[in-house]
């Protein structure tokens, strides 16, 4: 609520509405009278229009997702803080701030330690992000930052959800071609993990591939659905894997979408 000429006024215009309601039905019809209730109705309109306005404007914490959106589609890694303050003419603090709701919310993640370590893990544009591409082949470099979204809902994903794309021809067997788009969800509990699923899989020292999973004893085996590719075995013991993300349906083409 505020003041404005020593009248209370609420922000979405309703004490003008009134005012108008009253005012301007009145059976009075001089030029004068017919004047001031032109100028009423305008300020009620124009008082209607920034509340909308308002309404309708993304927060702070948003623009902010939205510029880092930006920022990583066309550089491929995430802006540093100074940057962020440049660019949204914002102290620290609020950068932090709006930072810390952006995790907290489960829009992005953060790297402790690192710089430019900051992933989008929730649109605001709606979709999913693409965390990159990942091999289906031989095993390679880990895949990178969010760079773009890609346009998909569905009642079954959750906040967390990501999409990557394919390289390689190493799991056609499963209708996953070169090109394609796979979406794939985080793994909190290596555990529960069933033999034979297909994951996004981190082998420390050689890279990621895309793979299904085989677990016995110490032992994990990451294995194509194509004779041309041979099993990776590791001892977990000596190796370090990480499951990034495990499959939940394929993407061959945009028209799928």
């Amino acid at each position: 609520m505020m003041q404005s000429n020593g009248i209370r006024r609420f922000n979405n215009g309703s004490h003008y509405k009134a005012l108008e309601l009253g005012i301007c039905s009145s059976k009075i019809q001089t030029p004068n009278f017919l004047l001031a209730c032109l100028k009423l109705r305008t300020i009620v309109l124009l008082n209607q229009l920034s509340y909308f306005y308002q309404m309708q404007r993304p927060s702070p914490h948003l623009r902010l997702l939205e510029y880092l959106e930006a920022y990583i589609q066309l550089h491929g890694y995430s802006p540093v803080i100074d940057e962020m303050m440049e660019a949204m003419e914002k102290p620290r603090g609020a950068i932090q701030n709006s930072l810390r709701y952006l995790e907290r919310e489960g829009y992005i993640e953060r790297r402790y330690g690192k710089a430019r370590a900051i992933r989008i893990l929730k649109s605001n544009r709606g979709g999913i992000p693409i965390w990159g591409t990942i091999a289906a082949g031989y095993l390679s470099e880990v895949f990178t930052d969010s760079q773009d979204v890609l346009p998909i809902s569905s009642p079954k994903l959750k906040s967390g959800d990501f999409a990557l794309q394919v390289a390689g021809d190493s799991m056609i067997g499963d209708h996953i071609p070169d090109g394609s788009f796979v979406i794939m969800r985080p793994v909190s509990d290596l555990a529960a993990l069933k033999d034979g699923e297909i994951v996004a899989a981190w082998v420390e020292g050689r890279g990621t591939t895309l793979k299904h999973f085989y677990r016995e004893g110490k032992h994990i085996s990451l294995i194509a659905s194509n004779s041309n590719y041979p099993p990776i075995t590791v001892d977990a013991e000596e190796c370090r894997v990480e499951v990034q993300g495990v499959l939940l349906w394929v993407l061959r083409e945009w028209s799928d979408l």
